[in-house]
């Protein structure tokens, strides 16, 4: 079929991000895009991160047959557009994102979130965090720690999703699982940010050492124990620079696109209540190959977490 306008996500119809017009699709996943990229310390370009995204997802078709479900018929996924940037103001974009995924949560819909650099994870987690009575979990699936208080001040980047989050009410320390995070590039207050909090770190020698299907396993008891709901986020950059060129911090000795969607099952499967992959800067892309990885996760994440919307939606 003739897809006519603006792209969006697998060609999935176009939503206003409140819950009355989602309730009324019968939406149980909408995506949403964060194009933000402001106090990047490194390689800026991740605002185009949701338009490479949604581009490269017209590859894909909405059937999963390794899972055997179609993703349209299971979720009625729709797009509901990006959050208007807010330019120079991360607070203000990050408060007007936070509500429409709110909106997205309140319509008993799963939030798809597509960043963007990773400080709008925090939009993702303040809307879960506001949404939910109980505990969250969060896993992280980074090269990074992210758990840095600021950077020459400024509270509100993209190295400290983790702290932001940690801040708010709803999250727990204790069923925080970080995966994949190595190499010289973690500052030693990020580690003792982790240690002293009791943030679980599984790094990316664990993955070697251990296997990426304990690991992640050992992830999912962590996050959901006691829990409410669980929040996935995805950096691009815990892939190896190989399979994961554009982004900002390419990463070379990281997971291989084998391993992180591995784990994706594994961790979707369980059941999540929000998902974002971040930092997608497509300048940056050999070949586009760095967003068909990102929506690989994306479909791969909704195919495995197919099974609990059935039972429960």
């Amino acid at each position: 079929m003739l897809h006519i306008g603006p792209a969006t996500f697998l060609k999935a119809p176009e939503i206003p991000p409140t819950a009355k017009d989602l309730r009324d699709y019968g939406a149980r996943a909408a995506v949403h895009g964060i194009p933000w990229d402001h106090c990047a310390i490194y390689r800026a370009g991740s605002s185009l991160g949701p338009k490479a995204l949604r581009d490269a997802s017209a590859q894909f078709i909405s059937y999963h047959f390794e899972y055997d479900y179609d993703l349209m018929e299971t979720y009625r996924l729709v797009d509901c557009g990006d959050t208007p940037v807010v330019l120079g103001n991360a607070a203000k974009t990050l408060e007007i994102a936070s509500q429409n995924i709110l909106q997205i949560l309140n319509a008993n819909a799963l939030p798809v979130i597509l960043g963007g650099n990773h400080l709008i994870t925090v939009a993702g987690t303040t809307a879960l965090s506001q949404h939910v009575s109980g505990k969250c979990g969060f896993i992280m699936l980074d090269t990074h720690l992210d758990t840095a208080m600021d950077i020459g001040g400024e509270k509100l980047t993209h190295c400290s999703p983790v702290t932001r989050t940690m801040e708010l009410e709803r999250f727990d320390p204790k069923k925080t699982v970080i995966i994949g995070a190595g190499g010289s590039m973690n500052p030693r207050e990020e580690k003792e940010y982790v240690d002293k909090h009791g943030i679980t770190s599984l790094t990316i020698r664990d993955v070697v050492s251990q296997g990426i299907e304990h690991v992640a396993k050992r992830a999912v008891e962590i996050a959901h124990d006691g829990t409410e709901a669980v929040y996935l986020s995805v950096d691009v950059d815990v892939l190896d620079g190989a399979y994961a060129p554009g982004t900002g911090t390419p990463t070379p000795g990281g997971m291989t696109s084998r391993e992180l969607l591995k784990a994706i099952n594994i961790i979707a499967s369980s059941g999540i209540d929000a998902i974002d992959v971040v930092e997608v800067a497509p300048q940056y892309d050999i070949s586009g190959i760095t967003a068909l990885i990102g929506c690989r996760v994306i479909l791969d994440a909704l195919a495995s977490n197919a099974p609990n919307v059935q039972l429960t939606r």
